[in-house]
């Protein structure tokens, strides 16, 4: 009972470092939320309908496509409940989104 005992021991210390090693080494993919940009300010400000109630928060970086093809990137600068605020890449000033991106 004891070599048992002994041998799950050395097991374990031999298995969790490399466990938690690999747990570290993974990336957190926040999960794909899908809206639709509502209007446009000249500025390269927009408005989407997702807000805080669909897990989004100022910072978040947003990915913006149009038939499929990403045509953009941006930033949510404010979030209310129900829609946020989203800032163009200074890349991407110039494009104009349309309703429905």
């Amino acid at each position: 009972m004891r070599r048992i005992a002994l041998v799950v021991c050395i097991l374990l210390a031999i298995a969790l470092p490399v466990l938690a090693q690999r747990a570290v080494q993974r990336p957190v993919q926040p999960p794909a939320i899908n809206g639709v940009v509502t209007f446009m300010e000249p500025d390269g400000q927009f408005y989407i309908n997702l807000g805080s109630t669909d897990q989004l928060r100022c910072g978040a970086q947003l990915a913006i496509f149009r038939d499929g093809k990403q045509i953009a990137t941006a930033c949510l600068i404010k979030v209310d409940r129900m829609d946020a605020i989203g800032q163009l890449s200074p890349e991407y000033q110039s494009l104009y989104l349309a309703t429905g991106d």
